[in-house]
């Protein structure tokens, strides 16, 4: 008797959790990983995880926390991440992949299929271990995502959920070149920068696009793909390329996507200036008060509250600027949420 009404107990706590989830709004999660990615989105019927990356283990250890926390408040997801995506195979991409798989249950897995790249070794790992782990996985090329014939083997891969309300629609829109496109230098094809997935959700009439790290050689292939529908590429919510790096927002980009509120992710400008490796935020000078102008220039919307930030003016060199527009780092907001409404309405929150 007592295991029955302990059964029904848990059922009605898993139920209760269930109904106070908005089944008309989803939100993401920018999470702060230091210069490093990783954003959950939560929508009412699963999570899906961008990109798994970390400064170090102190860093992956907040994420970790991060996401146990989020399932203790969704307890109807069942510590599931329904797809897991790293845009490209470096470190600070990849970091947490094995933690992950530690502590919850990843339904499927997508990576570029890249070889190399300071991160490829995580991605390796988990590529081995797909089976004993009861994990899918996929990679695509662009080439593969710019084919019509395979959009819907794509799609059925990318986009598992099915949530009744309003069902999130998540597509690729580029991935790694397995030849170099026209244009390209050598070392433009080598930078696996250029190779990031580029993702875009809809949630009804909003909007978030993720471009990894792409640069502006990947941009400008990116916008030349799509010049005669450059609507593929407006999003209302734009996560900024590259951590904010120069060489990650150009004027032309800004301007397809006409994004309502830009998001920066990476580390507090000081970090790394007494330690000898060059990856980190201080060599990096991330974000790039260049990238943050051109933002400012084509976002018309104000922050709730402007703040007072350090920006790079080249590597270990900064300056301190004030940001009206609706532009937000994690260094200067912590983790980041971001609420899209079915209606394209936002709510933005800071500092959780």
């Amino acid at each position: 008797m007592l295991k029955g009404v302990i059964t029904l107990l848990m059922l009605f706590v898993v139920s209760l959790g269930y109904a106070q989830v908005d089944q008309n709004s989803m939100t993401a999660h920018y999470i702060y990983v230091g210069q490093a990615d990783a954003t959950l989105l939560e929508f009412p019927c699963g999570a899906i995880l961008i990109d798994a990356g970390a400064e170090d283990d102190k860093h992956q250890e907040k994420l970790i926390d991060y996401l146990r926390d989020f399932f203790k408040s969704r307890p109807d997801l069942g510590k599931t991440l329904d797809l897991v995506i790293t845009t490209h195979p470096h470190i600070d991409h990849t970091y947490s992949l094995k933690a992950l798989t530690e502590n919850f249950h990843i339904k499927r897995f997508m990576d570029n299929g890249g070889d190399r790249g300071s991160g490829v070794k995580q991605e390796q790992w988990l590529r081995d271990n797909v089976q004993k782990l009861n994990i899918a996985y996929k990679s695509y090329t662009a080439p593969q995502v710019f084919d019509n014939s395979l959009k819907n083997e794509i799609a059925s891969f990318v986009d598992p959920l099915n949530c009744q309300m309003t069902d999130p629609v998540i597509q690729v829109l580029s991935g790694r070149y397995p030849t170099p496109p026209e244009g390209w230098s050598k070392s433009e094809f080598k930078n696996y920068n250029n190779h990031s997935y580029v993702i875009r959700i809809d949630f009804g009439e909003a909007s978030f696009l993720f471009t990894g790290d792409l640069e502006n050689q990947g941009i400008t292939t990116l916008l030349d793909h799509y010049q005669s529908d450059l609507s593929v590429i407006d999003a209302d919510i734009f996560q900024v390329g590259h951590h904010g790096a120069a060489n990650g927002t150009t004027a032309k980009f800004v301007s397809a996507i006409s994004p309502e509120a830009a998001i920066i992710s990476c580390g507090f400008w000081s970090d790394g200036m007494k330690d000898k490796s060059r990856f980190n935020t201080w060599n990096y000078g991330h974000p790039r008060k260049s990238s943050v102008d051109l933002l400012a220039d084509g976002i018309t919307l104000d922050r709730r509250r402007a703040v007072s930030e350090k920006l790079g003016l080249a590597a270990r060199s900064f300056e301190e600027e004030t940001i009206t527009r609706n532009i937000y780092a994690t260094p200067w907001d912590y983790t980041i949420r971001v609420t899209g409404n079915k209606d394209g309405t936002f709510k933005i929150s800071t500092h959780h």
